[in-house]
């Protein structure tokens, strides 16, 4: 089991945590922060979440988070926290600051910030 950590902000750090229990299944992504954790999807459970309409589709989540904050964001993740579906998206500013925001995956509502 291999493990990685980039720190994004001085409180904030990113795992990587594949787990494998057969030659099938894909390794499992964990983003740790000071909050709990994310247990983030794989592709095709991304696209059968869309599908079944419990998420939006990302294209969607990056126009939210653009409409939220002035920093351009760099990556979505469609992710579990307590059993709800959240998008975690990481923005970078101009000056090179990171911002990572949690939206509802239903709505694309902002619920938190940092």
């Amino acid at each position: 089991m291999k493990r990685l950590c980039l720190p994004i902000l001085a409180l904030l750090s990113c795992s990587v945590l594949p787990t494998f229990a057969g030659p099938e299944t894909p390794p499992v992504l964990v983003v740790a922060t000071e909050r709990g954790a994310f247990i983030c999807l794989s592709d095709a459970e991304l696209r059968e979440e869309i599908a079944a309409k419990r998420a939006i589709p990302q294209a969607a989540a990056l126009k939210a988070a653009r409409a939220a904050v002035t920093a351009e964001p760099v990556r979505a993740r469609l992710c579990q926290r307590d059993g709800a579906l959240v998008y975690v998206i990481t923005a970078l500013a101009k000056d090179g600051k990171v911002t990572r925001l949690t939206l509802e995956a239903a709505t694309g509502r902002v619920v938190g910030q940092r």
